[in-house]
């Protein structure tokens, strides 16, 4: 050692003496405190980092040490952080339940809700549902619907708690992404869908969308969580939740394909990142720590489980090695094959008919995808800007942002996801809104990945820039959905809006039930409807027994007939001596209905 090197640690030693004080040692360089020695062993405790020496009580001036204090009790900044964290989704919660659960009836069911009401209504009362690989999607509804009816009893709330809590529970899933993206980026994501009107529009309509919105996210987590961590219960719920979508909805087909083509474009991408960016991508290093469509991306500090292990060599020791890995894979199968079975077969009820047309659904329904409800290929963008603006912009900016970026596969994944769903069903003709959620879930969650990395950032403007952009989002969403739920839910031009049923349909079966109770006939009125446009009346009317849908027109004796519009010309003779006009109503937008009432005698 140098002269010079001998006075400058002399002079450290003496100044590190001088300054220690409370959380200091002796010895220690002047502002370094005990649980702060990150790079050196302590006196005492060779080899073992930021470790303090054992104090001897038998000496003089030495202390017991204290026990170990965890990080976020030591850090007030960490302390305020959890506790606004916790408010904040404390607040999402309240409001996300407020504008999905609030006044469940107050909107007439739509056809297709009808159509569901109906099924669910004969599977309570008799035991009885099969599955029609042409119409009505699967059977995981009805039986959550049906469970729902025996539980607060059959009606227009019961139905639509089913989708109303599956929305909700999607919004839990979004928060356990925050492994992934950070715990602000999964709170921004969860808030945005909260508020999103498709989200609660959707949440409250008895269909099976929000049941596959859910199942796909529970599918791609339990997934991710497999591939990072290999154990067996992770590839069992995903098993499960696979086995939900496809028992939901005949187009998680599309979704399945889409998922793996992201996965596949992850891939690719961190293979040729470094020739596109000119830089390497920084996602979590070493194939047995971080998963091809799930590693950690989120602030600088956010922990990544297994970043610190050791490479592994052994391709299969990640899944438990070569013998491990059957015994999964046997049991995951074992449970989706049995979830499909199951509900398929109509709980052995329709038992192998049920299972063969599940798969002869997928033909079905490749056939029909282009003859109905067609539309232009930017149909869907269009739409996306009139109600989804916000995020729209973010899932698209996002998914920039995280390529360019290269920090986050769950992200990127995400990104892929949203995209390759957006562009599928944009170039498949039939086009219905409701199927945007599919890519409106991963398209937030993009966009909360972006707004948290902002916010955690430390330049000031970019910071207030992701605070205003995230409070001008959540205000648009939050107006657009309470107008959307509660004001505007049968206006054609709202592009959630389709086919809606008009909300004087209420009041036509109001005038139904007090004409029922002036007549005294106890629910039995007897109605006669010869209009072949009638959902969701048979949903409204499914306790009276004596009521007919005949869809043509017919000479048949009842208290009440309701006839279509342009059916008035080809009614019986001497209907209008036996009947008169009671009044007129607007089914859905082209369908209008006209009412008789007996004469009295």
């Amino acid at each position: 050692m140098s002269r010079g090197d001998r006075r400058r640690d002399a002079r450290r030693r003496r100044e590190g003496t001088a300054a220690a004080g409370p959380g200091s040692r002796p010895g220690a360089p002047a502002g370094s405190r005990a649980d702060d020695a990150d790079d050196a062993g302590v006196p005492g405790v060779p080899g073992v980092p930021g470790l303090p020496a054992p104090a001897d009580a038998s000496s003089p001036g030495t202390t017991l040490a204290a026990p170990p204090v965890s990080a976020d009790a030591a850090n007030p900044a960490r302390r305020r952080a959890l506790v606004v964290g916790l408010g904040a989704v404390a607040l999402l919660v309240l409001i996300a339940g407020a504008l999905r659960l609030w006044n469940l009836p107050l909107a007439p069911f739509h056809n297709d809700e009808g159509v569901n009401g109906w099924f669910t209504t004969q599977l309570l009362r008799t035991g009885q549902w099969a599955y029609d690989p042409a119409n009505y999607h699967g059977p995981t509804l009805f039986y959550a619907a049906a469970l729902s009816g025996l539980l607060v009893g059959l009606g227009d709330v019961s139905m639509r708690l089913v989708p109303a809590f599956f929305g909700l529970a999607t919004l839990g899933l979004v928060l356990l992404t925050g492994r992934w993206i950070g715990r602000a980026g999964a709170i921004a994501a969860a808030a945005l869908l909260a508020v999103s009107p498709g989200m609660v529009f959707f949440s409250r309509y008895a269909i099976h969308e929000m049941l596959l919105v859910f199942f796909t996210l529970a599918f791609v987590l339990a997934a991710a969580r497999w591939w990072e961590t290999g154990r067996t219960r992770f590839l069992v719920a995903a098993a499960a939740a696979l086995a939900g979508m496809l028992t939901t909805k005949e187009t998680a087909i599309i979704t399945v394909v889409v998922l793996g083509l992201a996965a596949a474009c992850v891939a690719l991408y961190e293979r040729m990142a470094p020739r596109l960016l000119g830089r390497p991508t920084r996602f979590a290093p070493g194939p047995g720590t971080a998963p091809a469509v799930g590693s950690v991306g989120g602030p600088p500090g956010t922990p990544r489980p297994g970043a610190n292990r050791a490479p592994t060599v052994d391709p299969w020791a990640r899944f438990g090695g070569r013998d491990r890995l059957p015994v999964s894979l046997a049991a995951a199968a074992g449970v989706f094959a049995a979830i499909w079975v199951v509900l398929f077969s109509s709980l052995f009820t329709n038992f192998p008919a049920g299972l063969l047309d599940s798969f002869r659904s997928l033909a079905i329904w490749t056939q029909t995808s282009g003859a109905t409800q067609v539309s232009g290929p930017l149909t869907y963008a269009g739409w996306m800007v009139e109600e989804e603006l916000a995020i729209f912009i973010l899932g698209l900016g996002g998914a920039a942002w995280v390529a360019w970026e290269g920090r986050s596969r769950f992200a990127l994944f995400c990104a892929a996801w949203a995209t390759g769903l957006f562009l599928a069903y944009s170039l498949i003709g039939y086009k219905t809104p409701w199927l945007m959620l599919s890519w409106l879930l991963p398209y937030a969650i993009v966009g909360g990945y972006a707004l948290g990395r902002a916010w955690s950032g430390r330049r000031r403007l970019l910071r207030a820039g992701a605070a205003v952009v995230f409070a001008g989002a959540l205000a648009l969403g939050l107006v657009q959905a309470i107008q959307l739920a509660f004001r505007d839910y049968d206006v054609e031009e709202n592009a959630y809006v389709y086919v809606q049923t008009q909300r004087e349909v209420l009041d036509l079966v109001a005038w139904l039930r007090a004409e029922d109770a002036r007549r005294g006939t106890d629910g039995q009125l007897g109605i006669v409807l010869m209009t072949p446009d009638y959902w969701p009346l048979p949903w409204y009317l499914r306790d009276d027994t004596k009521a007919g849908f005949y869809a043509e027109v017919v000479d048949v004796a009842a208290p009440v007939q309701i006839v279509k519009e342009d059916q008035l010309g080809s009614l019986p003779a001497g209907f209008a001596d036996r009947y008169r006009e009671e009044g007129r109503y607007t089914l859905r937008p082209g369908v209008e209905l006209v009412v008789f009432v007996e004469r009295s005698p």
